[in-house]
């Protein structure tokens, strides 16, 4: 990548350069080609290198393009339930938990006492008890001692479970299975009834919510899919579809609520919260006949493009320029010219658009070098690789020597003729 990029740079480099020669020589009208005290006619000298390629049939589809926050639909605070000091924290945010599973401990001594205290309360009143009924099944005890003893042995048992769960309490377990994202408590801590120990989310329901504006109601539906990527993932695309469409709009933001579901929810790289890009899809043309986006300029609300076509495709009126000399074709090779065609656009995405009129598949369309050019103008395609070898061995003539190279070819394209017609034999 470096070195492309590198390449490119240099590509470009040269590029402005050979645009100021192009606009000075072939790219002006012939009054201004001309230079030198003789006024000699100098065009089609200087080539402006560009870079072409054919349009490709592929698939295309239109965006709508916004940004969400990764959310999970099964997160849970978990809090404590007892007023007790912290003993012991057994989790670190990033740790996989399931269902049931101990994260924390408070310190149970007080309550272990409490409980083992009511439990020999208990014990006393189920003797009282079974004394008491004894006693009236065999017609020695009141009724009234031996009911109050029923309900103080019942009360006792209420209260021992209460006790046992107290105790529960003071293990905090996990109510969902997922991961950790975040620890509050830690050892030493006061806890009371309410206060968060920490927060567990299920990564398998893992959604975005986008809120796409009203007038694209009538193209969203369940089952659509979007594009999605991370900031906190790069390297990585996702997939996901459309679970659910609010069917009202906002009317604070004129927004559809849109509810995405991930096909990969339970892929590592998905972190809560993280930040997401998304592109829904709402069209689909296949088999479109596309070129690169930057290719297509626009002028006064008409767009167009810049084809690559032989010198003869023109008419010596559309090219206001005088034909090449054999010299010059010996010198140069194939002269090459630039010609602007008008086109009508269909679909775009980030990297393509569709052209649904002005174009073929033979048309060579230019995709860089092409802002500085005019109809008619000479061009020579060349790639980065070729701009780069031209810089390094020094081929590349400046602007000053390039102009005495041209006039030297034409002086000497001037005196062949010359001979030739003096060689001749008069008819």
């Amino acid at each position: 990548m470096p070195h492309i990029h590198k390449l490119t740079l240099a590509f470009m480099a040269v590029l402005g350069a050979m645009t100021l020669l192009g606009c000075q020589f072939p790219d002006q009208s012939a009054d201004a080609a001309r230079d030198g005290e003789n006024g000699e006619d100098i065009s089609g000298t200087l080539a402006i290198p560009v870079r072409a390629e054919y349009p490709r049939r592929d698939s295309i589809s239109d965006y709508f393009e916004t940004t969400s926050r990764v959310a999970a639909y099964h997160q849970v605070e978990v809090m404590a339930e007892a007023v007790q000091r912290v003993s012991e924290v057994l989790v670190e945010e990033g740790d996989r938990v399931e269902r049931g599973q101990v994260l924390a401990e408070l310190d149970r001594r007080e309550t272990l006492a409490s409980l083992r205290q009511q439990e020999i309360q208990v014990s006393q009143y189920e003797t009282d008890y079974d004394r008491a009924r004894r006693g009236f099944e065999a017609g020695v005890t009141p009724r009234m001692e031996y009911e109050n003893a029923r309900f103080a042995y019942e009360q006792g048992k209420a209260n021992l479970e209460s006790q046992r769960i107290q105790l529960d309490h003071l293990t905090v377990d996990a109510p969902i299975s997922g991961i950790v994202t975040e620890v509050i408590a830690r050892p030493g801590m006061m806890m009371s009834s309410g206060t968060p120990v920490c927060m567990i989310v299920d990564p398998a329901t893992y959604r975005l919510v986008i809120h796409p504006p009203e007038r694209e109601l009538q193209r969203l539906y369940e089952g659509q899919t979007a594009t999605v990527r991370l900031d906190a993932a790069p390297d990585r695309t996702f997939t996901a579809t459309v679970s659910r469409v609010n069917p009202s709009v906002d009317p604070a933001s004129g927004t559809v609520r849109t509810t995405l579901h991930f096909e990969d929810a339970g892929a590592g790289d998905l972190l809560e919260s993280a930040f997401a890009r998304v592109q829904l899809v709402m069209t689909t043309r296949e088999d479109a006949l596309l070129v690169p986006r930057d290719a297509i300029l626009e002028e006064a609300g008409r767009e167009y493009v810049y084809v690559v076509a032989p010198h003869d495709a023109f008419s010596r009126d559309e090219l206001d320029s005088d034909e090449p000399t054999e010299t010059f074709i010996e010198e140069f090779g194939e002269r090459l010219v630039a010609r602007r065609v008008d086109v009508e656009t269909g679909l775009q995405d980030s990297y393509y658009t569709e052209i649904v009129e002005g174009l073929d598949e033979d048309s060579q369309v230019v995709t860089m070098g092409h802002h500085n050019l005019r109809h008619g103008a000479d061009v020579r395609i060349m790639d980065a690789e070729e701009e780069a070898e031209e810089l390094e061995s020094g081929i590349r003539l400046p602007a000053d020597e390039a102009l005495e190279r041209a006039r030297e070819i034409r002086a000497a394209g001037r005196e062949r003729q010359e001979e030739e017609e003096e060689e001749a034999p008069e008819e």
